[in-house]
């Protein structure tokens, strides 16, 4: 909840290129258009640039925590944008085995690290979330049920945490931050819960009542924090920007307001 300006800019430096890559295909996948070819070609394009990544293997060595941490969000990205633009071109037998190939390698890797080199609160907060989402984006787009079902726990994981007053306690301890963190943990939850039912093979959880609780709470406090921050016990300082996510993790396209 404390920031470091200095190390921020030097990550900042470092990560935006990559942000930018990732907006630049994630704003493409989304771009809506009346003309059929051009939606196809915007498709062949998203598709196109995804094989330079698979391609080159990129996101495939991470050499810290924090590149763990931020690969996760930018796989599920890339994973759903590919998925979308599956919905209008067809995604050839070679270029599946391309996918397979690199989106595989990122899923293991990524369960192991969670599994065996992230510490705990990295298992249990919104970085779970984050990852499951990543590895379920992949799983849904390669049709892999060991990726599915670890995406589907990692839900499991969150939904189960929120207390009776529908905050998370992992998040609630970000002080200040606590409602941004609250929303930022909602956000990958949310989006598995709809890629699962999207596909047909809904999220069956014993914790559904969970979320439901987490998504009103935050809804309320985005509207009006006061009761949030009698509960935290701090005054909020909300930063939740949504322009800095693509079109199919705005809140508005998750199903949060049930």
């Amino acid at each position: 909840s404390t920031i470091d300006e200095d190390a921020l800019a030097s990550r900042d430096k470092t990560v935006q290129p990559i942000r930018n890559a990732v907006r630049a295909l994630t704003t493409l996948a989304y771009a809506s258009s009346d003309d059929l070819g051009t939606t196809i070609a915007r498709a062949e394009c998203v598709l196109h640039n995804a094989d330079r990544w698979a391609k080159a293997k990129s996101l495939t060595e991470m050499r810290t925590t924090d590149a763990y941490l931020s690969r996760d969000r930018w796989i599920a990205e890339i994973a759903l944008a590919v998925r979308i633009a599956g919905t209008h071109v067809e995604i050839s037998p070679e270029r599946k085995a391309l996918y397979a190939d690199w989106f595989g390698v990122v899923a293991k890797d990524t369960i192991e690290a969670y599994s065996l080199r992230l510490g705990p609160k990295s298992r249990t907060n919104n970085h779970r979330y984050w990852a499951g989402l990543s590895v379920a984006a992949i799983g849904f787009l390669l049709n892999e049920a060991e990726f599915k079902t670890w995406g589907k726990m990692s839900f499991e994981i969150g939904a189960c945490q929120v207390d009776g007053f529908g905050l998370l306690p992992t998040e609630l301890a970000r002080g200040e931050k606590a409602l941004d963190y609250h929303v930022y943990a909602l956000r990958p939850l949310a989006a598995i819960m709809k890629l699962a039912e999207d596909a047909g093979e809904p999220v069956q959880s014993k914790c559904l009542d969970g979320f439901q609780r987490l998504a009103s709470r935050t809804r309320q406090a985005l509207q009006d924090p006061a009761d949030f921050e009698k509960l935290a016990g701090l005054r909020q300082t909300t930063t939740n920007q949504e322009n800095s996510y693509s079109a199919a993790l705005k809140l508005e396209a998750l199903p949060i307001y049930q």
